[in-house]
This record gives structure tokens, sequence and C-alpha cells, in this order.
């Protein structure tokens, strides 16, 4: 079932994947990204559609599943990296469906809070590994420095995007959670967390890959700050932010598998001199990064502002 509220999410979505699809044969990104991709956004789409919404749990898994193909070329062994991709995002899965099934005996009990408190813990420790909270963010550098960065960028902001909004509809459909006094708390220190995680680990990365992964998870600490506001100001901020965000991931990364395509490597003695040789590429790149921190006149400096008056 698709309700008025998430066809806003589906039109993004599909957008954002048009967008993904015409950079493929720029950026060099393999072929079987269109096909794929296709089938990741039709599990994205399936995420919020689907009815009890609890089983979208499930089919996140079937899209982890389905974008390992991406990482891998064809007749390679899988890095490390995709181990741990698999890994981390398939042990959130049995913490969200215990925390599920507990939710109906919640709903119905009287004992109260030890059960209501023992699956909030389970919930946000499946969103954790899904998010990539520090220390279960090892993966996302591993990953983004094994993988084409267009695909690597596909794939977290698709995935990213998806387990945000989920969040948020776990937090309105389920009362309890919403209701939960110390929620906004949990919410605010893993964004807190994060952000910081990300920020001091990417003060040290020469590799712009690896830059790119802890940008995502800078994004996400940021979405769960947004989140942990009262629901007339988080939510709606955290819509609007959602075009700024996968705009400034998409155009980053486009600008890393240009300076790919190019022969230079993606370091920061290898991109030396490059804005002599490519300027529209580095100056997309700066773009994107500048605006995923917030810099001013880019896109993602009103959201801050507004979050940070907050």
């Amino acid at each position: 079932i698709l309700n008025q509220e998430s066809l806003g999410a589906v039109i993004l979505i599909f957008a954002i994947g048009a967008f993904w699809f015409l950079g493929i044969r720029p950026a060099s990104a393999p072929r079987r990204l269109a096909p794929i991709g296709m089938i990741l956004m039709g599990l994205a789409v399936a995420t919020m559609a689907v009815r009890p919404f609890l089983y979208s749990a499930i089919i996140l898994e079937v899209f982890v599943l389905v974008s390992v193909p991406l990482f891998v070329p064809s007749g390679q062994a899988p890095g490390n990296g995709v181990l741990r991709y698999i890994i981390f995002m398939s042990l959130a899965l049995p913490f969200v469906l215990l925390a599920g099934a507990m939710a109906g005996q919640v709903e119905q009990s009287s004992i109260g809070n030890n059960l209501i408190l023992f699956a909030v813990i389970l919930l946000l420790l499946g969103f954790a590994f899904w998010l990539a909270v520090f220390p279960l963010n090892t993966w996302v550098p591993m990953l983004s420095e094994e993988a084409h960065p267009f695909v690597i960028g596909f794939v977290l902001s698709i995935l990213s995007t998806i387990v945000l909004l989920m969040l948020r509809t776990f937090m309105n459909e389920f009362t309890w959670l919403g209701n939960y006094p110390d929620l906004p708390i949990f919410l605010k220190v893993s964004g807190v967390v994060m952000v910081a995680s990300a920020g001091i680990l990417a003060a040290f990365q020469t590799d712009m890959t690896r830059l790119m992964g802890y940008s995502v998870i800078l994004e996400n600490g940021l979405v769960l700050l947004m989140l942990s506001l009262p629901s007339p100001e988080g939510q709606p901020l955290f819509a609007a932010s959602l075009p700024a965000r996968l705009l400034g991931i998409a155009v980053m990364v486009l600008a890393l598998a240009s300076l790919r395509k190019s022969g230079l490597e993606l370091t920061m003695d290898g991109l030396r001199g490059a804005i002599f040789k490519k300027p529209g590429q580095v100056l997309s790149l700066i773009c994107g990064y500048f605006s995923l921190a917030g810099f001013p006149l880019l896109a993602g400096f009103p959201i801050r502002l507004v979050l940070f008056e907050r």
C-alpha cells in the first residue's frame, strides 16, 4: 500500500535513480548497475509500501544481498569490506524483528517500562548496524575503497535514505516508541557520536573514496539529530534535507568517478594540480564535499543552520 505520505519519497527515489543511471556512462560504472539498480529501487519502494510495516526489515535484507554483485567484479573474490557489509547489515535483522515481535506485547501489556525499554534498545541496536553508528562503521570506508566510487555512492545514498525513512515510520506507527520519553536522548547521543567520529576519522584521511564514506556517516548522524527534535520540527526538517543530501552525494561521487576515469589517483597527492587539468570535475567534487559539510551558500547550509539553532 502506498499512501499519500509515501508518494513524495517514491518520486524522490526514482528522480535520484534517474540521475545515477544517466551518469553510468560518463562515470564508466559497471553496466549491471542499471538493471540491478532498478531492482534495488523497487525494493526501496517496497520497504515503504509493505504492510505490516515490520516486514520492511526483511525486504531491506533482500536489498543488501541483491546489491552485493555490484561490489564484486565477475570472477573475483569479495573483499573484506564486502564481507563486513553483509555481516553487519544481516546482524541488524534479528534485532529489528525481535523488537517488532515485542511491539504487540508492549501495546497490550500493562506491565510497562522494562518491556518497553528492552524493545527500544533492540530496535535502536538494529538501526545502529544499518546506519553504521560508531564503532559499527568499519565496513563503510573499507567498502568505499574496494568498489567503484559511483556504485558505492548509489548504494549508500539509497540504503541510508531507506533506513532513515524506516526509522521515521517506526516512530510514527508505534506509539509506544514515538512517546518513549528517552528516545530523543538516544537519538541525540547516537547522532553526536556519528558526527564526531566521522569528523575525527575524516580529518586523518588522504583517500577521497574513504572520505566519501565518512561524509555519508556524518549525514546520517545529522539526520538522527533532526529526528531527535519534537515531531513538528524534526520530521519536516528531515524531509527538507533529503534533496540536498542526495544531490550532494551524487555530485561528489560523479566527480570522483570522472576523475578516476581520467586516470588520476583518488588521493590527496594524486589530485594535486588536478584543478588545472580537470577544473569542472574538481570544482564539482569540492562543491559536493562542502555542501555535505554545510558550507555557507551551498545546498546543505540552510538545513544545518536551522538544525543548530534548535
